[in-house]
């Protein structure tokens, strides 16, 4: 009888301990998951980013190769460059007259038209009552 009344005392303490154990141990196979899953994806992004540098590395060794087949030494004559002439006199304007309208000024009309201001009243504002 004592026995099980230490059992019926001492189970809700036990039962409290698993509660809070248990879903902290699941968790931590959940963080290793994820950290396995970032090693691997490091990984991966590392492999892929040697992959492109060594197609880089290849691909600037074939032009560095095509340029060192194809280059040719040429001897030259350095060019002289003229000088800018420049204008014995100051530069005038011309100037140009307006081309013309092809609507006179009088048969535009611009008719006045009278602006009515509405304000609203007070009572108009405040909207009736609805009864139901």
């Amino acid at each position: 009888m004592k026995l099980l009344h230490i059992f019926i005392k001492a189970f809700p303490i036990f039962f409290g301990f698993c509660l809070l154990v248990f879903p902290t141990l699941s968790e931590a196979q959940e963080v290793s998951k994820a950290k396995n899953f970032k090693d691997d994806f490091n990984n991966f992004k590392n492999s892929i980013g040697l992959q492109f540098d060594s197609f880089v590395q290849h691909n600037d060794s074939v032009f560095i190769q095509f340029l060192s087949e194809s280059w040719k030494v040429m001897l030259g004559v350095p060019v002289k460059v003229p000088a800018t002439p420049k204008p014995v006199s100051q530069p005038s304007v011309i100037e140009q007259h307006e081309p013309e309208s092809p609507l006179k000024p009088d048969t535009l009309k611009v008719i006045p038209q009278e602006i009515e201001l509405i304000i609203p009243d007070k009572k108009d504002s405040i909207p009736p009552k609805v009864e139901s």
